[in-house]
């Protein structure tokens, strides 16, 4: 990430909650998550093979562990993450 700055769930689910969003699983409902950053490098001939990374965040659910994928340029805060 840059800058030295992370995200974290609490702020990531704060980041979706500022767009309008709500952040709860959509498999089981619950909303605790476990956060794992990753960094993707791009693919596609867009991404100009593999040259571009994209940062993401994936928050696992606690309680039945499926996986939701956000990008972290989508959702980073103005300020940065807190």
């Amino acid at each position: 990430m840059d800058g030295g700055s992370h995200p974290s769930v609490e702020g990531i689910t704060r980041a979706v909650r500022a767009k309008g969003g709500t952040l709860a699983c959509p498999v089981c409902g619950r909303e605790g998550f476990t956060l794992v950053e990753v960094t993707v490098l791009g693919a596609g001939m867009a991404e100009q093979y593999g040259t571009r990374r994209q940062q993401r965040a994936q928050l696992v659910c606690e309680n039945c562990g499926h996986v939701m994928n956000f990008d972290l340029t989508k959702v980073r805060p103005t300020g940065g993450w807190s």
